[in-house]
């Protein structure tokens, strides 16, 4: 998956302005939760695609090229699902909640894939990569390139670098997850 979302990020302009992420919108090649033209704009191009439920599929933003793009996703993205699943059930299971809980609660969970790249920058003291922001989802599972280290962590008042680790994914607890968790502490107490 990796190799491929290099491939898309390489082709010509005109080829990934193909597939473009209209005003307002959040799927698509392009910049979102862009409000207004005097706003900051975070130094990176993005491209992001709804997989599930079907209600969320844009095929019209599904490219063709690279030619193995839509399959390899589809399998990459099953993969990660049954991950989720897994980890879902064993966050139940470490506080006290029958395994199957959160899958229960979330029935199809909504999947979607964000690719980010990041195009060489003269001045990176300069930009920001991505704005400070948490995840909404319950899960979120990032695959890092491994030639650069561009995620970071609020600990303690300060940024911290996350090193990418060759053939590992981090995994966030989003906003979702961690108020569900939250709450039913609380109402076991």
């Amino acid at each position: 998956m990796e190799k491929l979302a290099k491939e898309f990020f390489m082709l010509p302009l005109e080829e990934k302005e193909k597939y473009p992420m209209p005003p307002g919108g959040i799927q698509g090649y392009g910049h979102a939760f862009v409000f207004s033209e005097e706003q900051k704009l975070d130094w990176c191009n993005m491209f992001a695609l709804g997989l599930a439920p079907a209600f969320v599929r844009k095929p019209e933003l599904w490219p063709t090229n690279p030619p193995s793009f839509s399959e390899t996703l589809e399998k990459y993205s099953n993969s990660i699902r049954l991950l989720c699943e897994a980890l879902l059930g064993f966050i139940a299971e470490s506080l006290g909640l029958r395994r199957s809980f959160f899958n229960e609660m979330f029935g199809e969970a909504v999947r979607a894939v964000r690719m980010n790249y990041y195009p060489p920058c003269s001045r990176p003291d300069l930009v920001l990569g991505l704005t400070p922001h948490s995840d909404g989802s319950a899960l979120t599972v990032l695959q890092q390139d491994t030639a650069s280290v561009g995620l970071q962590i609020l600990k303690d008042g300060a940024w911290l670098p996350v090193h990418p680790i060759a053939n590992a994914l981090v995994v966030n607890v989003g906003d979702t997850l961690e108020i569900i968790c939250s709450y039913e502490i609380q109402s076991e107490c």
